[in-house]
């Protein structure tokens, strides 16, 4: 009998030895680590130094800027401040600053980490990354990047999402077609 006792109390030992492997004396320490804002800093006052494409020199007037009804406002790094209405409009570049006033019909948007703003638009053709646009109202809207931020303060019609990780708001949005991943549509 004593040897039976023996067995069991050996046995005991091995799996309170065995169960003390699986937990820690210490607590598992767990780090959260979150993304450090980027460095806020203000808006560029934009300057009348407009240029179309054709002339970069110049500050288009209302009657200049489109008076062909086609206009192409395009380079890298620069400020374009316009007021007038146009059927349509490229706008092509990096790091632009642009300012619309004016209703516009068709509207490409070709470039990266520009900053937008623009009237009334019937139809918006984004294609590009890491854009910031406001705008009025707009008819159709369809993009093709990605991380591209659209702020309409009047309705959007319909939109199509062919990128990832854009943001689109607006007060009242119609038809969406999400073609894309991580989109807020709102």
């Amino acid at each position: 009998m004593l040897h039976g006792k023996r067995r069991i109390a050996i046995a005991l030992a091995a799996v309170a030895l065995a169960l003390s492997g699986c937990a820690s004396s210490t607590p598992e320490v767990r780090l959260t680590v979150l993304p450090t804002p980027l460095p806020v800093s203000p808006t560029p006052t934009p300057t009348p130094t407009a240029s179309i494409t054709a002339s970069p020199s110049a500050s288009p007037t209302s009657s200049e800027f489109c008076a062909s009804g086609v206009a192409t406002l395009a380079g890298d790094d620069q400020s374009f401040t316009v007021t007038g209405d146009c059927a349509e409009l490229t706008i092509a570049g990096s790091r632009l600053l642009v300012i619309v006033d004016g209703a516009l019909g068709s509207v490409v948007i070709q470039g990266t980490a520009n900053d937008i703003t623009l009237g009334d638009i019937d139809t918006l053709r984004l294609e590009g990354t890491d854009n910031g646009i406001a705008t009025g109202a707009i008819g159709t809207m369809t993009i093709a990047g990605d991380r591209n931020g659209i702020a309409s303060d009047g309705s959007i019609g319909a939109v199509t999402l062919n990128g990832n990780d854009n943001s689109v708001s607006a007060i009242e949005i119609g038809l969406v077609s999400d073609n894309g991943d991580r989109n807020a549509i709102g």
